[in-house]
């Protein structure tokens, strides 16, 4: 700012020829120096933040060359637009005050600010396009996005998928099947979600013993209402606790007693929660090999599965080693 208003007398600097004498600076009161003071910091700071931005922009695209464009258009290299650098007294006259000039420049910083975002954005959009093309064109299946292969195939059409009959219950899982496993994908499939299930119970199991006993702690501690509750459950006793791993338990304690019925009503939520969803998760004999193969032989196979359990089968197909997704197909989308 003080650059408008020197007598731009040249200095032994190589990047900048003005000369700032600052004790022809009169500004008032020391309140308007402060508040002078205020301006400046904040347009310093959103200076060094442009200046960053763009920085960041000219390593990330590889620019060798950055160019400063004047209102009319005109390009000239940042280091000559520095060097040689004049006032525009049109556009920030010095019959303004300081605080009014730092008003305008910040005005220009926000307009300088919205289009380097700009910028920005249309760089990682762009970024992110090549980064989908490489990912489509090289690797194979188990790394590629497939999507295109399925469409211009001309014998693989809309009735190979549940999307051609409206379907809304199930939903189309493209699966990648690695060489190794040709022989048993099957076999794998058919019990698969049954032990992914009974896994899941078991680790849920595991944790329901702490579970009972942090609710029976909270039970004895409680008011009337909860002592009322523990009363229920030890009436529950006798038709939970008649099992023979109770044989051997000390149940005299009410306390203990309390915290078995309630372990054993944990127990049953968790394994009538996994035994109702086992039946119908993935279609019998939904499997379909469609004819897609890559240089690895990885090929791609479709099952159908159960909608609202594609996600339990795609993460039990991770931990059995096979890359999956959920497909809809709309070839006149893609198109």
């Amino acid at each position: 700012m003080a650059q408008a208003f020197n007598d731009q007398r040249p200095t032994a600097s190589k990047l900048h020829p003005y000369y700032i004498a600052k004790q022809d600076f009169k500004v008032g009161t020391l309140d308007i120096l402060m508040t002078l003071n205020e301006h400046c910091v904040k347009v310093d700071q959103a200076l060094s933040t442009a200046c960053n931005r763009t920085e960041k922009i000219a390593f990330d695209t590889g620019s060798q060359n950055l160019m400063y464009i004047d209102n009319e258009e005109r390009e000239s290299h940042y280091k000559d637009y520095i060097t040689t650098f004049q006032w525009n007294n049109f556009k920030y006259s010095q019959g303004h005050s300081l605080k009014e000039l730092i008003e305008i420049i910040q005005k220009t910083q926000k307009t300088n600010e919205d289009i380097i975002k700009h910028r920005q954005e249309d760089y990682k959009n762009i970024k992110d396009r090549l980064a989908s093309y490489s990912k489509k064109e090289g690797g194979t299946y188990l790394t590629k996005d497939f999507t295109d292969d399925i469409y211009s195939r001309s014998d693989i059409t809309a009735e190979a998928f549940v999307d051609h009959y409206g379907s809304e219950m199930f939903s189309n899982l493209l699966i990648v099947v690695p060489k190794a496993k040709h022989a048993t994908f099957q076999q794998e499939m058919d019990g698969m979600m049954t032990e992914y299930y009974e896994n899941l119970a078991e680790n849920e199991l595991r944790k329901a013993k702490d579970q009972a006993a942090n609710r029976a702690k909270k039970l004895a501690e409680g008011n009337d209402e909860a002592k009322k509750q523990m009363q229920d459950l030890l009436n529950l006793a006798p038709e939970f606790l008649n099992k023979p791993e109770y044989a051997n338990e000390d149940l005299s304690d009410p306390f203990r007693k309390v915290e078995f019925v309630i372990l054993e009503q944990i127990k049953k939520e968790i394994q009538d929660k996994y035994k109702n969803k086992i039946p119908g998760v993935i279609v019998p004999k939904s499997g379909r090999y469609l004819g897609l193969e890559d240089k690895d032989q990885n090929q791609i196979h479709r099952i159908v599965v159960y909608k609202d359990n594609a996600d339990d089968v795609v993460k039990a197909l991770r931990r059995k080693g096979y890359v999956s997704k959920t497909f809809a197909y709309n070839k006149a989308k893609w198109e």
